[in-house]
């Protein structure tokens, strides 16, 4: 038996995960607003094809989502949208509460970023609670399911933050300016780890 590399295959693979995974939004969305501003505007002013490695990232968790989602039998992959911004909330229970899926390697603790997305999308569906789903990829006890309810003043103030953020991004993109965006934060530094835009100026403005 002879086996050998083939490189045709693993670029005809490669260039077709890019093509899928390299569209450029029209509208701001959700994703943009819960992780780095910064990464945000840079990813839509010098657009760059993902790495290998975020290739294998987004197909991996692509088909966790379709699994869950055809095991739930519950509405899924529903728009919204609130301040120009649009989401794409994962599953729908209960005629309109959103169900927000993760999955990570970390082995313990949530990350803000999970309830801030499941929030906004509770704020785009005028509801005042959610469910948020963890998959620890590298745990024997997997599994793991919230509900999440938020305050009235709670609400308002992601409110607040929704539309803040959304403007100063918005505003940032027409000036083609993002020195007023904010660095990102201690912890987002496994973000910045990755990121393909750490040796572009991102980081370089006050």
């Amino acid at each position: 038996m002879k086996v050998e590399p083939n490189d045709e295959l693993k670029q005809l693979f490669l260039d077709k995960l890019k093509e899928k995974n390299s569209k450029q939004r029209p509208n701001i969305g959700v994703s943009d607003l819960v992780y780095c501003l910064r990464e945000a505007y840079f990813r839509r002013i010098i657009p760059k094809p993902p790495t290998p490695k975020q290739l294998g990232f987004y197909t991996d968790g692509s088909r966790r989502h379709v699994a869950m989602e055809a095991l739930s039998g519950l509405i899924s992959e529903v728009e919204v949208e609130r301040y120009g911004v649009v989401g794409h909330v994962d599953m729908l229970k209960d005629a309109g509460v959103p169900i927000e899926f993760k999955s990570t390697r970390a082995r313990k603790n949530l990350s803000e970023s999970y309830f801030l997305q499941l929030a906004f999308y509770s704020l785009m569906l005028n509801v005042k609670h959610g469910y948020l789903i963890v998959q620890r990829l590298m745990s024997e006890e997997p599994w793991e399911f919230y509900h999440v309810e938020w305050t009235p003043e709670e609400m308002l103030n992601l409110d607040y933050e929704l539309h803040s953020r959304s403007s100063l991004l918005r505003e940032s993109l027409e000036k083609n300016d993002p020195s007023t965006l904010p660095k990102p934060d201690v912890s987002m530094e496994w973000k910045c780890r990755s990121c393909i835009f750490k040796d572009d100026p991102c980081l370089t403005f006050p």
